[in-house]
This record gives C-alpha cells, structure tokens and sequence, in this order.
C-alpha cells in the first residue's frame, strides 16, 4: 500500500500512517533529497499519491517523484507567489489544496499541475487546511471557520462559524466532521454540512496547536499532563491518565495504543486501555518539534535537536536515530553557551532558528564549544511529522526539504565522520581533573548507531555518551575508576564508529 494519506478519507494522518507503515522494520539509508528555497519555516506533512509526493515550500506548490526525487510540476510555475505556504498542503479527490499566509487559498490538479481555482480569503489564515463532506476548511485570526466547495472554491457560509473562545491552530478530521479546539479547553466536532457543533467536551487546558490526534473511533487528547481518550461519536470520555510531566504536542496514536512525548524529552505509552506501560518514561534527550506518529510498531519522534528517533513502544529500546543535516552548515556567535542557532531570512524559532541549535554535552557550551564562542549548526528541524508510503519514510524539514529514507532506494557505502570539537587536536590542555572531550559524530548516510563507539585513550578503553544530536562527550573526573585522569604528555584518542549498516570508521587524534 504506498498511498498513506489522502484527504477524503476522513482521517488524519497520524491515523493513516499507524494502518500504512507496518512494511517499516527499522533504519533505512537516505535515497534522494529534494530542497526549494524559502524564506519561512516549511510545515506540513507530505501528501502521497501513487509515486508522486505533494508538498507546499515557500510560494509553491510541487510534485516530486517518490523514486527519484525529481520534480514533476511546480505552481506557479513562472515567479512564486509573494506569499509563502507555511502548513503545508492536503490531498483530496484528485486536487491538491494549499492555503498561503496571505489569505489565498489554492486548488490545484494533481496530475498536471493547472490551477483550478483560487480563493482569496480577507484576512490571513491561521490554520491547516482540512477535507470533511464535500468542502475544505481552514480557520482565520477572527478565530472564525470557514469552508469553501473542493469544486467551485465558492464559500460555503457568508460569515463562518465564530468560536467565541478562541480558535487553536490546528483543525482534525474525524468521521467525516470538523474537529477543533479552543483557547479556553473545549474540543468541538463541527458537522460539515450544518456548521452547528455536534459536541463539545471540556478539558482543563489545551495547548496552541490542539493536541488531539484521532485513530478509528477515539480521539486521544493531551491536557497538561494528562493524556485522554474520548469517543469520537459523542465526545465522552474513556479513560485518562496523568504522566506528571506537560505534554504540548498532540500524542501518537495506533491500533495498540498511543504515545505520548513531555515537553522535557520523555516519551510516554499506554495501551488501549489506558495502562501505562513506561510509567517513567523513555528519555529522548529532547523536546519534540512536531507530533510523534506511529510508524508500524515503531514511535517515530522528531526533536528539537534535530534528531529523528525511532522507539520501540514496548521495549523502550532505540530502533533508529538520525540527525537531519542542515543544507548549508552554518556558525552563529551566541551570548551564552549551548544557545543559539542560524537562520534563513525570516525563518527561526524558540529552539535556536530554523536550524537548530548545536548543543554539546556538560560544561561546553553549543556544539561542544565554551560559552560566547562561535557555534557550528550542524542540523536542521523537521517541519512536520514523518510520513511513509510503503517503505518510503519521508519528512519535511524547516529549511524547505524533503527527504526520502528507502531500503530499497538508497545506498549508503559511507562511514561517519568523526571531529573533535573540544579542544583543538593537537593543542596543549592541563591534563587534572575534571575535564571533558567532545566530539561531534555525523553520517548523513542512515546515522550513527550508538552501541558501536569505541573510544580508546593511549590503549586503554574510555566511555563516551552520544546525545541523540551526534555529540560524543568523555568526561573525566579523578573519582572515576574507568575514566581516569590523564598524565602529562601526548595523549593518542582513537573513537570508532559505525553507522547503521556497518560501515566502520577509526578517528585518531593527538592532544
């Protein structure tokens, strides 16, 4: 089955991508990468149809072949439009949806490319676009919800559907009807055809972006810290539970359960039934970025490091982690150690700009450097959560790429790369404790698998833990019995890596 979503099937699509990616069994090389230039962070989670990807980058819309990476059509396919596509775009009957941070909103053919319609809304859109009944919707910053015909592009309703307490960022789909949430806690299922709520169910608080996710016949919503399962037929609630940690982002959900991630980096599981099955969490070292998804057994979580992990739900045990590299690798100078981050025109965010931020491990700052000093951006963010069409996993990334992990596809004969970062190889340093090394680790191939370092200091075994962004740090203190301080005189460092296919590489530096 390679079509994972498509609007008209009334699902969202972490829905779809929990019925789509069981053919996904683990690491996978990186086939092809596909960028277009923008001057906002790119959203939005690719859309599949047979062997053509649709995504929404800057002030276009394209097609890009899934085998090749090649583009198929691009619109507009003169100047790009002034405007830029910050959501992304939807699927649905065979046209290709997109609404641009001006107010217009697109419909455009899927096989050719050709403008069917264009709506230009009066103030600016502030939401996804969805497909229920017959129509697609979006909300505005008069927190109003509109809809307009997928056919004509013709509004369905003069004034929209007012929500009184403030509309969030993000619109679901569930059966067919219209779900939303409100600045205030309430969780509303609009029915298209009406525009009069079915139901609302209140929560205590619910974030900006909603936090809902819907599978089958349940809406799993996060609240604080607590995560809910409700019925989506009449909004009644079935069970929830309290992680004890915020949970922001909206949870992943799947035929045996749903997974939730903190704000501080802690993926959560449950069962069906509401039981949880890491009550302490699974450690991610990182913030999410955008909503975890079910790939197959799998958890797939994109973090604010730029890291994509793949999690075992039941085991807790790491499947996968790679680190989505930047296009260009950019230095920023920030005030503060471990702070910072490039940016691309207007893109940024709170996580450091649009490329992240190069974080080291203990006492050295961003990048494994000291604090003030200039910091590398060795990765960017994904911009939407992952998606996989038969055993194509592919995610958009917020410098306006998409990239394309495929057994099948992609060849890797590449080992990582290893540097060290702190201090300079070859300089002078006073051997006492504390100290601390820090390398930085990349394979731009399929990544680094962390149970293969090896890290060896005038022959004798020292340790070093990888933080999921690729920084290998050794620390040594004069209380440790493995990683004893150093004597005075040349020290040879040996780090040996390999990726996730094996391919092996041996480091040697002098300090």
């Amino acid at each position: 089955m390679r079509t994972c979503l498509r609007a008209s099937a009334l699902l969202t699509a972490a829905a779809l991508c929990g019925l789509a990616l069981a053919e996904f069994t683990g690491p996978a090389p990186l086939a092809w990468r596909w960028a277009q230039p923008t001057r906002v962070a790119s959203g939005g989670v690719p859309q599949i149809q047979g062997d053509r990807v649709f995504v929404a980058v800057g002030g276009r819309i394209y097609a890009v072949d899934r085998t090749t990476g090649n583009t198929i059509w691009r619109f507009p396919r003169g100047e790009a439009a002034e405007a830029n596509f910050r959501n992304g775009c939807i699927l649905a009957d065979g046209q290709v949806y997109a609404a641009a941070d001006d107010g217009s909103v697109y419909a455009v053919n899927a096989e050719s490319g050709a403008l069917v319609w264009q709506h230009l809304h009066p103030v600016a859109v502030t939401t996804n676009l969805i497909a229920a009944g017959n129509n697609v919707f979006f909300g505005d910053t008069r927190n109003q919800i509109h809809g307009l015909d997928r056919g004509t592009g013709q509004p369905v309703s003069q004034t929209g559907v007012a929500v009184s307490e403030g509309l969030q960022t993000r619109l679901g789909s569930v059966e067919g009807a219209v779900l939303y949430s409100t600045a205030r806690g309430s969780l509303v299922r609009l029915n298209p055809v009406t525009l009069r709520a079915d139901w609302t169910q209140r929560f205590q608080r619910l974030s900006n972006n909603g936090a809902f996710t819907v599978f089958g016949e349940r809406i799993y919503v996060n609240s604080g810290s607590f995560v809910a399962a409700a019925r989506a037929s009449n909004g009644a609630i079935i069970w929830q539970r309290n992680v004890g940690r915020d949970l922001d982002l909206a949870p992943a959900a799947g035929p045996d359960g749903v997974a939730v991630v903190s704000r501080d980096g802690n993926l959560f599981t449950f069962n069906l039934q509401g039981n949880a099955v890491f009550p302490r969490g699974v450690k991610l070292d990182s913030a999410p970025i955008v909503p975890p998804v079910f790939v197959g057994r799998f958890v797939a979580v994109a973090g604010t490091n730029g890291a994509l992990n793949l999690v075992n739900p039941t085991t807790g045990d790491l499947v996968w982690n790679y680190v989505l590299p930047p296009i260009v690798t950019r230095v920023s100078t920030p005030a503060t150690g471990g702070q910072g981050g490039g940016n691309m025109g207007e893109m940024g965010g709170a996580a450091g700009g649009n490329m992240g931020v190069g974080a080291g491990a203990g006492a050295a700052g961003g990048g494994g450097q000291p604090a003030g000093s200039p910091t590398t951006v060795n990765f960017t963010q994904a911009g939407g959560s992952p998606i996989l069409a038969g055993n194509s996993l592919m995610i958009v990334t917020r410098d306006g790429s998409l990239l394309l992990f495929d057994r099948n596809l992609g060849v890797d004969l590449t080992a990582p790369t290893t540097r060290m970062v702190w201090p300079t190889p070859g300089q002078e340093v006073a051997g006492k404790a504390p100290m601390e090394i820090v390398f930085r680790l990349e394979d731009v191939g399929i990544g680094v698998n962390p149970e293969t370092i090896k890290v060896d200091i005038n022959g004798q075994n020292y340790i070093g833990e990888l933080s999921r962004d690729g920084f290998l740090s050794i620390r040594i203190t004069s209380a440790s019995t493995v990683n004893r301080p150093l004597q005075n005189g040349r020290a040879v460092i040996t780090v040996t890596a390999s990726d996730w296919l094996g391919n092996t590489s041996v480091t040697k530096v002098n300090l």
